[in-house]
């Protein structure tokens, strides 16, 4: 989700329908450009089957109930207290939930982490157990 515009609208008001599918040569390039020298991190759980899993949930849930390649999940951008409501959403919450939600029994994120106010997306990594914590890939 890009979020984008005045701040403002991502508390106290929504963007419409923000949520997008970008390839991974096009999400690196645009963000890194907007980041700065605040780098963008990559990081990937090292089960490649729990990888593909919570991916396939992921695009279920945000993107198509179909799996296809048409959009027909309309996700509006806001930051909002907890993490159950799948919608408005946030992009570092969608990765919470698509780990938590989508990887079916495995304890792939800490349960005593769905009682969290806020994701924040540095701190994202710090939710997953041990088994599962996911390793830095690069800095782009």
């Amino acid at each position: 989700m890009p979020g984008g515009g005045n701040i403002v609208n991502w508390l106290w008001t929504q963007l419409k329908d923000n949520n997008s599918q970008k390839t991974k040569t096009h999400w690196i390039d645009y963000w890194s450009k907007k980041a700065g020298k605040n780098k963008i991190q990559i990081w990937r759980p090292k089960d490649k089957a729990m990888r593909e899993k919570v991916a396939n949930y992921a695009d279920y849930r945000f993107w198509s109930s179909t799996h296809s390649l048409t959009k027909n999940r309309h996700i509006n951008y806001q930051i909002i207290q907890g993490t159950s409501a799948f919608n408005p959403n946030y992009c570092s919450r969608m990765v919470w939930q698509s780990f938590y939600h989508g990887s079916g029994n495995k304890n792939v994120i800490q349960t005593s982490t769905a009682g969290l106010t806020y994701i924040f997306p540095g701190a994202l990594v710090n939710t997953f157990t041990s088994k599962y914590r996911p390793y830095k890939v690069g800095t782009y």
